[in-house]
C-alpha cells in the first residue's frame, strides 16, 4: 500500500513541475525567435554551407565557401562556379565556359547574398530581414 501512494505521489509531483517548467521555463516563446536577418548573420558565419533548393520539381545543389566561392550545380554537367565578383557558367556537354559578373556578390564584408541564390525574385528584402517566425513546427 506504501508503494502505490508513493508512485501516486511520485505521479503529481511530476504533474507539477511539467506545468511549472511550461509555464516559466518552456520553450522560448516566438516572440523571443531571432528575426530572419540575425538567421543569416549567422549563417554568413559559417566557414562552408551546403544547399539544395527545390524549384518547381527542377533542384539544385549549392555549396558556399568562404570568402565568396559559390558552386551552383543544376545537373552533373550544367554549373556555375563564382569568385568574388567573376562568375563562370559551365556545360560540359556543350563544352561551353560563360565569363560574367557574379550576381551574389555583394561587396567584399559580406561577400555572398545568400537570399540571390534562391533565385526567388526578392528585389527588396527589407521587409522579409526583419520578419520573425508565427508558429513553431515540430
Amino acid at each position: 500500500m506504501f508503494s502505490l501512494m508513493r508512485g501516486a505521489v511520485a505521479a503529481c509531483l511530476a504533474a507539477v513541475l511539467l506545468a511549472i517548467w511550461l509555464t516559466w521555463g518552456g520553450p522560448a516563446p516566438l516572440a523571443a525567435a531571432p528575426s530572419f536577418s540575425k538567421v543569416i548573420a549567422e549563417l554568413r558565419k559559417a566557414q562552408t554551407l551546403q544547399l539544395e533548393l527545390k524549384q518547381d520539381g527542377d533542384s539544385k545543389q549549392i555549396w558556399v565557401r568562404a570568402p565568396g566561392l559559390v558552386r551552383r550545380q543544376s545537373t552533373p554537367h550544367q554549373y556555375e562556379i563564382a569568385a568574388g565578383s567573376r562568375l563562370w557558367k559551365i556545360d560540359e556537354a556543350a563544352n561551353t565556359v560563360t565569363e560574367g559578373d557574379s550576381p551574389w556578390f555583394l561587396d567584399p564584408q559580406q561577400q555572398v547574398d545568400l537570399l540571390g541564390l534562391l533565385d526567388a525574385g526578392i528585389k527588396d528584402a527589407s521587409k522579409l530581414l526583419v520578419a520573425k517566425p508565427n508558429e513553431r513546427w515540430s
